[in-house]
């Protein structure tokens, strides 16, 4: 189950990035930044992907 949930997480911030017109060429200009992260709630702790 927590493979799966990460591959979301990264395939939503592909998706952002790459949507166009306004945030791809934030991201491209180094302007904006998509960040993934999954929070576990049972121990409190975030785990930030790339």
């Amino acid at each position: 189950m927590d493979n799966v949930m990460f591959e979301n997480v990264r395939r939503v911030m592909a998706q952002l990035k790459d949507s166009k017109p306004v945030l791809h060429k934030m991201v491209q200009e180094g302007k904006l930044k998509i960040a993934g992260a999954v929070y576990d709630l049972e121990t409190g702790l975030v785990k930030e992907l790339e």
